[in-house]
C-alpha cells in the first residue's frame, strides 16, 4: 500500500484579510508563446469577464522550452521548469507581501502544470526548483483555485484528479501521494485518457493536445468561478 505524504505546513489563517482583487496567473505549456497560451488565456479571459474589473489575467515569465525530445516520452526540459518555479514562487510571495488584498488563481498546462505543482510543495518534494525557497505562508493562504492540465506529475488516487484519465495510470514523474493535500479542496488536476504526460509513456501526443477541443477547460472555468463565489472573495 502506498502511504500518503503528510504536510507539516499549517493551514492558512482564518484571520487573513478578504480578497479585494484576484490575479489569474497562467503558466503555459512547452513551446507556447510567452503571451497568449492557446489553452490558458481563454480560461483567464472568461474569468475576467465573469468578474469585470476585479479579476485580471497574466502569464508567468519563464522559458517554457524543451532541451531534447525523442518521441513518445523521452523528454529533457533542461533548466526551464526550475526557472519557472523560481519565478512563480517569487511572484506569489512578493505580491502577497506588498498587496495583502490580492488573491491568486493558478492555471498550468503540461510543463506549466509541473511548474505550478512543484512551486506549491517544499523543495525536497520537487523535481525542479529544489534550490528555490518555499512559497510564503501568506501567498499559500491567498490561492483561491488551481487548475492543471496534462500534468507530468499527475498521481493516481488523488481526490482532486479530474477528466477522462485511466485511474490505473499516472504521469511520467508522479508526485508522492498526498503531496498536494493542503490544496485538495481548491485544486483540479485534469488529465485526458492516453495523454503521454499525465498517463505515462504508453500514451500519445494527440491526447496531450486534446484539451484545446475537449470540455475540460470549460469545466475548469466553472470550477474556478464557483470557488471564487463560494469563498466570497470579492465584494
Amino acid at each position: 500500500m502506498t502511504s500518503r505524504v503528510t504536510s507539516t505546513i499549517p493551514v492558512g489563517s482564518p484571520a487573513a484579510p478578504p480578497c479585494t482583487a484576484i490575479r489569474v496567473i497562467g503558466v503555459r505549456g512547452s513551446t507556447e508563446p510567452q503571451h497568449g497560451s492557446r489553452l490558458l488565456k481563454p480560461i483567464g479571459e472568461a474569468l475576467a469577464d465573469a468578474f469585470p474589473g476585479q479579476v485580471s489575467y497574466s502569464e508567468l515569465e519563464y522559458p517554457a522550452t524543451i532541451e531534447r525530445f525523442v518521441p513518445p516520452a523521452d523528454i529533457d526540459l533542461g533548466e526551464s521548469p526550475s526557472i519557472g518555479v523560481a519565478n512563480l514562487v517569487a511572484l506569489l510571495s512578493q505580491t502577497a507581501g506588498r498587496e495583502p488584498g490580492c488573491c491568486f488563481v493558478l492555471l498550468g498546462y503540461s510543463q506549466g502544470a509541473q511548474v505550478v505543482g512543484d512551486a506549491l510543495v517544499p523543495p525536497p518534494q520537487r523535481i525542479c526548483g529544489q534550490r528555490t525557497g518555499e512559497l510564503s505562508q501568506a501567498a499559500s493562504d491567498r490561492i483561491v483555485a488551481i487548475a492543471l492540465f496534462g500534468d507530468p506529475r499527475f498521481t493516481k488516487g488523488e481526490p482532486y484528479n479530474a477528466g477522462t484519465f485511466d485511474p490505473n495510470e499516472e504521469g511520467l514523474y508522479p508526485r508522492a501521494l498526498g503531496a498536494l493535500d493542503r490544496y485538495a479542496g481548491r485544486l483540479k488536476n485534469y488529465c485526458a485518457r492516453d495523454d503521454v504526460t499525465c498517463q505515462g509513456a504508453t500514451g500519445n501526443l494527440q491526447a496531450h493536445t486534446s484539451y484545446f477541443g475537449n470540455t475540460m477547460p470549460a469545466e475548469a472555468t466553472t470550477f474556478v468561478i464557483q470557488r471564487i463565489r463560494s469563498k466570497r472573495c470579492l465584494p
